[in-house]
């Protein structure tokens, strides 16, 4: 196993937070923990540390995304926004361009057909604005759009990210946006990052709902076969 330095340089660890190309500049601090972040990754150029310690303890998540992330390609047109989609059916999530639609009475409107289930789409959203761990307020808001029938496949993208921590078995296809704004009429649609993504990785991980509860009652009286 290569010692601390080597498995950063692998990793593509830069030294100068300063030259980030996606990061809000506002986010000062490793996304591990709350020091100052002096690091960043040199491959997406979206999430910073403070150390190679903290930057390889994120790395098992981290990898998952990071060359897609640098891939995704220029914005396809000025309505997207960048965002992640867990495909029910593939063990890796995806970075997708979201499109939307500008609305003065609504805020922005985003377009999920691409990306839903037929059966459901996503009819239910759930919105993740601190990161407990860390007890800090993320830079915007992220929204988790998910299905809420029990009918649908669990889904695989989640179950390997989590590494099989998620508490619930996530149905269904799940998208995870940013947004802006304190109501639904005045929300504006932002582009999210791989800091973004740590951050709903613990959420997932950690997260609790009376739906868990349901589905093993609903289990427990719809035996298989």
């Amino acid at each position: 196993m290569a010692d601390i330095h080597d498995q950063a340089d692998a990793m593509g660890y830069s030294t100068d937070a300063s030259t980030s190309g996606d990061l809000n500049q506002a986010e000062k601090l490793c996304a591990m923990c709350n020091e100052a972040a002096s690091k960043v990754c040199s491959k997406c150029r979206s999430i910073q540390y403070c150390s190679k310690s903290c930057q390889k303890v994120d790395w098992p998540v981290h990898k998952l995304l990071c060359k897609k992330f640098a891939t995704l390609g220029e914005r396809p047109n000025p309505l997207t926004k960048r965002a992640i989609w867990f495909p029910v059916s593939k063990d890796e999530p995806q970075w997708v361009w979201l499109p939307y639609v500008e609305n003065e009475d609504d805020g922005d409107i985003p377009m999920f057909e691409a990306f839903r289930d037929k059966e459901t789409g996503f009819s239910h959203m759930q919105f993740v604005e601190r990161c407990k761990i860390l007890q800090r307020d993320l830079k915007c808001k992220l929204v988790v759009g998910s299905g809420d029938s029990m009918h649908l496949l669990p889904n695989r993208g989640i179950l390997a990210t989590t590494q099989g921590l998620a508490p619930i078995p996530w149905r269904g296809s799940v998208i995870v946006y940013g947004e802006l704004g304190a109501s639904e009429d005045t929300s504006k649609l932002v582009d999210i990052n791989m800091t973004d993504f740590k951050h709903i990785v613990e959420w997932f991980s950690a997260y609790k709902h009376t739906i868990c509860l349901l589905e093993l009652f609903y289990m427990s009286n719809n035996p298989p076969g």
